[in-house]
């Protein structure tokens, strides 16, 4: 090639014209919102693959075909296991805080050199607390068997009969 444009190359063509056709493809801008969405969506996919695998597990062992999945407790005999939840949230109702309502009347005096005041007075009024919403404390498995439900939530197990 003697200079000119790539397409020029050959003689007698004209500019910007070749034999070939190139196509020419606009890139692809990949946005942080796009692999946020990526992210997820395979994230959901993981889930919903092992909740797949997870029931045809436990449709198995129903059936009598197979020895039970992963469970998060050792099952009693002559139990079975229902169901387990993964990754499953503890919600307890919890307050903000709260503001003070009220007055105040009375002194502050300086004392001296010490940078500490004196105060005489009172104050009239009351704490109002803010309204309590639920709040999420911990993440865990949830299992519910035949005579039981148990959770495990962090490192602390809890249990509860029929």
């Amino acid at each position: 090639m003697r200079g000119g444009c790539l397409a020029s190359s050959r003689r007698g063509q004209a500019p910007g014209r070749s034999r070939a056709s190139v196509q020419y493809q606009p890139a692809v801008v990949v946005g942080f919102s796009d692999r946020r969405r990526a992210k997820e969506l395979a994230r959901q996919a993981d889930v919903d693959e092992h909740q797949r695998a997870y029931v045809t597990a436990l449709l198995a062992q129903i059936a009598g075909h197979a020895t039970p999945p992963h469970l998060p407790l050792v099952v009693k005999p002559g139990e079975r296991a229902l169901y387990v939840m993964r990754r499953v949230g503890l919600f307890e109702p919890r307050s903000a805080g709260g503001h003070w309502i009220g007055r105040s009347t009375g002194v502050s005096i300086p004392i001296g050199d010490t940078r500490m005041r004196l105060r005489v007075g009172q104050s009239k009024g009351h704490y109002v607390h803010a309204p309590e919403e639920p709040t999420g404390i911990d993440t865990g498995d949830a299992s519910r068997t035949s005579s039981r439900r148990h959770a495990q939530v962090g490192r602390t197990p809890f249990e509860q009969g029929r």
